[in-house]
């Protein structure tokens, strides 16, 4: 989300989008990303909405205003503590490729 040609990253589109999906597809796993400006509201909301997410210099170069980020461990820790403060638990990878129903 807030990449060109797609969805604006805001918090109104992303309830819609979830909501949708839950009429459609109940039960569905599903997860969010913000690009650049608007990752941070994106991280929180998906976090907050029970999603998972997904982070790195993929979608954003810049860890903060003005900051260019290291590597994407920053964005990872990041990630890790938000997880953590919404009371949530972090997926290790084996985890996630169960959750994601992918192959090691």
């Amino acid at each position: 989300m807030g990449c060109a040609n797609g969805i604006p990253g805001s918090m109104k589109n992303l309830i819609f989008m979830k909501e949708t999906m839950d009429q459609l597809c109940p039960g569905s796993t599903w997860s969010c990303f913000g690009v650049g400006h608007s990752a941070m509201e994106m991280l929180y909301g998906a976090v907050a909405l029970g999603g998972n997410i997904r982070v790195g210099m993929e979608d954003n170069v810049m860890y903060s205003k003005g900051v260019l980020a290291d590597s994407n461990r920053q964005f990872v820790g990041r990630a890790v503590r938000v997880i953590k403060e919404y009371g949530r638990e972090v997926a290790t990878p084996d985890e996630a490729r169960e959750i994601l129903g992918l192959k090691k």
